[in-house]
């Protein structure tokens, strides 16, 4: 976040240090969410306006945001199916509609909630592309149900029933594509790939350690030469997993063009080499490994939810090779 909001103005790799961190501690605290994503949103589409209302509040601490986006046939590979519906009237937007597993959404003063916008008097099929609107959480018709998540997060199902919107309480610049939605939430999943660093590299530390004190057939386990290869191969998925995130923190800090189009591929291969060293954790650790006494469970559940955070893997992959073509056609025209 910008300092003159009362951020420290840093790059992607501040934020990917401190993301690591809390990932290794296994920390579950609204930092991705609000103060990260909500704000790099409200800076990407807001005007001055709004900028100067809410992100100084967010760098305080003293308002939460959330971003209820998903919905059940909405994703971030097609924004076009979006649900929600904001109905202009003359004082406004009157908001219907559901968005699930909304993260935090419980403790947030205030929700970013991406709506179609229908015109007055015209059918709603010809609704206007997806835009963000800012929802007080108190607001008369809106509804939370919440729900613990597998990670031991708070997730909501919000609904919004004729929830009234003023003018002022849109963002005007935020006339989503999977684009400019891709480009606002860059860093917002670098940090999740980073956290997910973090995680595995605590997993491996643990089990590196355990393996070191457990005894099987006279030996520690870590002279059977299938465990080392084990170990071996999880320390190097980790280092391939740590690269992947800083090579594209460093084209995200130098504005290297189309840096946004290496995202969902970089997620998906931090996720599959996280998973592949949290399951070898497990594997070494053998029963005890799945159970909340260890942090090693725990750390498997928090990585399953970052993998589903701001895409799944399928999503990312659809959305990895729509870039990819994007990339082609593009480099097909500028040489023709």
């Amino acid at each position: 976040m910008d300092e003159m909001y009362g951020g420290l103005g840093g790059q992607c790799r501040d934020a990917m240090v401190v993301s690591e961190l809390l990932g290794y501690h296994l920390v579950t605290e609204p930092l991705i969410s609000s103060g990260i994503l909500c704000s790099d949103l409200i800076q990407a589409f807001g005007t001055e306006a709004q900028r100067s209302r809410y992100l100084p509040s967010i760098a305080t601490g003293s308002e939460m945001f959330s971003f209820a986006h998903t919905e059940s046939d909405l994703n971030f590979a097609n924004l076009h199916s979006v649900q929600t519906l904001a109905t202009a009237t003359q004082n406004g937007y009157l908001l219907n509609g559901k968005k699930l597993n909304v993260i935090n959404a419980s403790n947030a003063t205030h929700l970013l909630v991406s709506s179609a916008v229908e015109n007055s008097g015209a059918d709603p099929s010809s609704a206007n592309s997806p835009t963000l609107f800012v929802v007080d959480t108190n607001t008369v018709g809106l509804t939370l149900e919440s729900h613990i998540t597998l990670d031991g997060s708070s997730a909501s199902t919000v609904t919004l029933e004729t929830v009234q919107a003023s003018k002022t309480d849109q963002l005007v610049g935020a006339t989503l594509s999977s684009d400019d939605l891709g480009k606002a939430t860059v860093k917002s999943q670098l940090c999740l790939s980073a956290e997910s660093n973090g995680i595995a590299s605590r997993l491996l530390e643990e089990t590196w350690a355990y393996a070191g004190n457990r005894e099987q057939f006279g030996s520690k386990i870590t002279d059977f030469q299938v465990i080392q290869h084990r170990l071996a191969n999880m320390y190097m998925a980790l280092e391939a997993a740590k690269s992947f995130v800083w090579v594209a923190c460093e084209l995200v800090d130098s504005s290297a063009a189309n840096c946004a189009s290496v995202i969902p591929n970089m997620r998906r291969k931090v996720s599959s080499a996280c998973r592949e060293i949290a399951e070898g954790a497990i594997q070494i650790h053998g029963g005890i490994g799945t159970t909340d006494e260890l942090i090693i469970g725990q750390g498997l559940k928090r990585l399953l939810a970052i993998e589903n955070s701001l895409g799944s893997e399928a999503e990312l992959a659809v959305e990895s090779i729509r870039l990819l073509k994007n990339t082609y056609n593009a480099n097909v025209r500028r040489n023709r």
